[in-house]
């Protein structure tokens, strides 16, 4: 609503510019899935609506390169969604003949879990909770002194585990006493390093829940697009009544601009400079690092002139700066074998849950690194996660939800 960002303003774009935008932004409609038939067409959806459409849109505000740059951007991004949607249709799954026994409570060992993990993260607040969205980034600084050891990977299991297992268990199961847990989890982490996706994830899995069990129409993409832009709509309404950007802070800008904004920074910057070779991370065993700092702190020197700001990016735009257009399709190759994998492990017994899953991952790999995503991002997490469900008598009978 206030038309600029970072110093980037709004304005009006070619006519020419824009019918490259709207050509882009419907090609992929020739081959994503109309109807839900699988969990996993929530991930690609949201690879649609966030990091690849939001790319499309902010492209010509970012980008220094030219027009033909950008064009190639958006066609990488266009094959790198068709690979995932096609890469993900294997037969492939994950089997254990190791039993857990019915008389096993393992629902009530969940409860107390969440329970017990929630009061961790409300100590860690000092039972104060802090929800002002003027100083998230000094708290997110703050947090990177001040996080007691361990505290990303379990705040990963909180947010992926039992934020996944409790919406569900909210929703689809009616046991209303975890939007309590959900709420304290959620703001206790916001609270403590200012995460936005802490609030944001919830929210939109609540309404996965609804899209994936609860509309009629067997075209649910329709649904999720009307979705964003009553979210949109409302940003607006909310700053012209009552001059409040809430919404606009939380939703649109989060999920809908700064997607595309640091994709188009990191294909902007690494068309022009080396690539990192994963230096940053595992490769630095191997080779000498090629920048003295992070890639992501390097864009936000570059393009939000700071030297505190840690600009993550997506699996495809993250790949791109590790090793190019080839990292690009290999990461949607393994991206999509791994929701394959997922819906294989939940499309029939457990597809409910497994529709919260790939809807965290895609929102999960919207703004993280593949392989950072594993731990810190709490994919791995997830996976032995649903293992254990399909192997516990008891919680199959508490996730256990058949195709719609």
């Amino acid at each position: 609503p206030r038309e600029s960002y970072r110093g980037f303003i709004y304005s009006e774009l070619s006519v020419y510019k824009e019918m490259l935008v709207l050509i882009f932004i419907s090609l992929p409609l020739s081959f994503l899935p109309l109807k839900l038939t699988r969990p996993s067409d929530f991930s690609i959806w949201i690879f649609f609506l966030i990091p690849y459409q939001s790319t499309i849109y902010m492209s010509f505000y970012v980008t220094k390169n030219t027009i033909a740059s950008v064009v190639l951007l958006w066609s990488s991004l266009l094959v790198a969604l068709f690979i995932v949607n096609i890469s993900r249709k294997h037969s492939f799954t994950v089997r254990f003949k190791t039993k857990i026994s019915k008389n096993a409570n393992s629902s009530m060992v969940f409860f107390i879990l969440f329970s017990v993990l929630c009061l961790y993260l409300v100590y860690v607040v000092n039972f104060r909770f802090n929800l002002n969205l003027e100083d998230v980034y000094v708290r997110r600084m703050d947090a990177r002194e001040l996080a007691p050891p361990m505290y990303k990977y379990i705040v990963a299991i909180c947010k992926s585990v039992f934020i996944v297992s409790g919406v569900y268990l909210l929703i689809v199961k009616k046991r209303w006493w975890y939007i309590f847990l959900i709420l304290i989890a959620s703001f206790a982490v916001f609270s403590f390093d200012g995460t936005k996706n802490s609030i944001i994830n919830p929210s939109v899995l609540i309404c996965v829940s609804f899209f994936s069990l609860y509309c009629k129409d067997s075209y649910r993409l329709p649904f999720v697009v009307v979705a964003c832009f009553s979210i949109i709509l409302l940003a607006i309404l909310e700053i012209m009544l009552v001059d409040s950007d809430v919404l606009s802070q939380l939703f649109v800008r989060r999920i809908f601009i700064v997607p595309g904004f640091l994709n188009t920074a990191y294909w902007d910057f690494f068309s022009n400079n080396p690539k990192t070779l994963m230096t940053e991370s595992i490769g630095r065993y191997f080779l000498e690092p090629v920048y003295p700092i992070a890639p992501s702190y390097l864009i936000g020197i570059e393009y939000f002139n700071s030297g505190t700001t840690n600009a993550n990016t997506g699996i495809w735009l993250g790949a791109f700066s590790q090793f190019g257009l080839f990292g690009m399709m290999i990461v949607s190759c393994m991206a999509g074998f791994l929701l394959g994998l997922f819906d294989n492990m939940t499309k029939n017994d457990f597809f409910g849950l497994g529709c919260l899953v790939c809807a965290f991952i895609g929102l999960n790999w919207s703004e993280q690194l593949f392989h950072t995503s594993m731990l810190t991002g709490g994919v791995f997490y997830l996976f032995v996660w649903l293992i254990f469900v399909q192997k516990s008598g008891n919680l199959q009978q508490m996730f256990e939800t058949h195709r719609p």
